[in-house]
């Protein structure tokens, strides 16, 4: 419970800080909604994207597979370390329903020159190339759906609070003022009367 001292100008501002914390709550709700439904959304990306990155690996590997059987071991590895780098990215920041989220994407790089010196093996690291996109954005993605889920937990969090303690304890602290206030009215009307006998 809240020690305020039963005043009417108390009274006055516990009723606006009522106002208040009930238009919170109400907004709170609002955007806790509002990111559930981007949460959906994203979530079905993801599985979207999972499903497309499994298809993606498994045709990679047939191709690996395909070009194992027709080079050596020694000249895949050779070709692989050969191209070895890092993958450039550009990383961006989104907006979603207040929530800041990373987006990844890969920058293509042009070559002067094929990377791979058999047909097959350039096929074979194309496919891989398209593998590791698809993990870079999937990643991205994943990323944003945990940062979305913690803002949702903090929002419903929030909004518990604010329905099962903060607006209560206003409520009672109001309830307890406008009791104090009319016992003292009553007091007061009463030491009047009797000053008139």
């Amino acid at each position: 419970m809240m020690t305020v001292k039963p005043t009417r100008s108390e009274l006055l501002k516990l009723k606006k800080r009522i106002v208040l914390a009930k238009k919170g709550h109400e907004l709170l709700k609002k955007k806790q909604d509002s990111l559930i439904i981007e949460f959906f959304k994203l979530l079905k990306e993801v599985k979207e994207r999972h499903r497309a990155l499994q298809e993606t690996y498994a045709s990679a590997s047939r191709q690996m597979d395909h070009a194992r059987a027709l080079e050596s071991d020694l000249r895949i590895k050779a070709a692989a370390i050969a191209v070895q780098e890092a993958a450039p990215v550009q990383l961006d920041i989104r907006n979603i329903a207040g929530v800041r989220v990373p987006m990844v994407t890969r920058i293509e790089q042009e070559r002067e020159r094929p990377l791979y010196d058999t047909l097959l093996l350039q096929e074979t690291g194309g496919a891989y190339s398209k593998v590791l996109e698809l993990v870079i954005d999937l990643a991205a993605k994943e990323t944003a759906l945990r940062k979305l889920l913690i803002e949702i937990r903090k929002t419903k969090r929030r909004a518990h609070a604010l329905e099962h303690i903060f607006i209560p304890e206003l409520i009672a602290t109001r309830d307890r003022i406008v009791m104090n206030l009319e016992e003292r009215s009553r007091e007061e009307f009463t030491r009047l009367k009797m000053r008139k006998k």
